[in-house]
């Protein structure tokens, strides 16, 4: 089959909600394929999709090691770190992504709840604030989450300021 349909036919299994239906769709494609930068954005979104947190976070960095310039890598490595307890190294993720990522709401929110979750309350309001000023909507749809009253994370590797 043409690689380029089976990457046509694996997005639109995940446009569908289908992630499961997606990998199995990209499990048929080609070595040469499989080193894409599309296909490795479509298997990534499905495993995140599934919740697959660890293998997703091994397939962002895959996909990080092979194109850096890619902002998905960095979004969705820092959820999947989130998701497995790991705010610190999240924030560390974030901060090392590309320049573009520093004018993005998105990369402050995420940011924000993890600080929030480490209880450093000073952080959290600075980098909400810097998404405010980037995309208020947003932030007035999110802010709820990220200041719930889930008790901070407790991570020894993290250093406090």
């Amino acid at each position: 089959m043409n690689p380029q349909l089976q990457l046509e036919s694996a997005s639109g299994y995940l446009f569908l909600g289908m992630a499961d239906e997606c990998l199995e769709e990209l499990k048929e494609v080609d070595f040469l394929t499989c080193r894409s930068e599309r296909y490795m954005v479509l298997r990534l979104a499905a495993l995140v999709t599934k919740r697959e947190w660890l293998e997703a976070l091994i397939a962002s960095r895959m996909l990080k090691a092979r194109y850096p310039e890619c902002e998905l890598a960095y979004v969705s490595g820092a959820t999947c770190l989130i998701e497995l307890g790991r705010c610190c190294e999240a924030v560390e993720l974030l901060l090392e992504g590309p320049a573009s990522m520093r004018h993005k709401a998105m990369t402050h929110l995420q940011i924000a709840y993890c600080e929030f979750q480490m209880g450093n309350d000073f952080a959290g309001r600075y980098s909400l604030e810097e998404a405010r000023q980037l995309d208020p909507e947003l932030v007035a749809e999110a802010e709820g989450y990220i200041r719930s009253e889930v008790p901070p994370i407790q991570n020894s590797e993290c250093i406090e300021n």
